[in-house]
């Protein structure tokens, strides 16, 4: 049975502006994935539902100072810095991250203490 996400995001700058967009889409299926990411670990792979059609991904942190960095589908791919959470949406933002859908993370941590990451992961089968 589909599950629709909700996704709203919401910016304001002082009480000057804000801006609210909001979306609603069907997925298959949905997972929650938490993970300790051992201080001084390099490349530690999180699976991410191997050969599914992610639709939405939702990357968050126990902390953002200082960041951890992660790479997309290879360890050889290029890393990107978790400093904020991070949701990427539809398949246009997917192609952001990789050319294929993601199927796998992998984590460097050298904040000096453990990080614990959470994914939300929204695909079709």
């Amino acid at each position: 049975m589909p599950e629709t996400i909700t996704c709203t995001v919401t910016v304001q700058v002082g009480s000057v502006l804000q801006r609210s967009v909001s979306s609603a889409f069907e997925v298959d299926a949905y997972d929650v994935i938490e993970v300790t990411i051992p201080d001084g670990a390099t490349d530690d792979e999180v699976k991410v539902q191997p050969g599914s059609n992610v639709q939405l991904l939702l990357i968050t942190g126990d902390s953002y100072d200082p960041p951890v960095t992660y790479k997309v589908n290879g360890a050889g791919n290029p890393a990107r810095t978790l400093d904020q959470p991070q949701a990427f949406a539809g398949a246009g933002a997917m192609a952001l991250l990789d050319a294929a859908t993601p199927s796998s993370m992998f984590f460097s941590n050298a904040t000096g203490r453990d990080a614990l990451i959470s994914l939300v992961v929204g695909r079709h089968v």
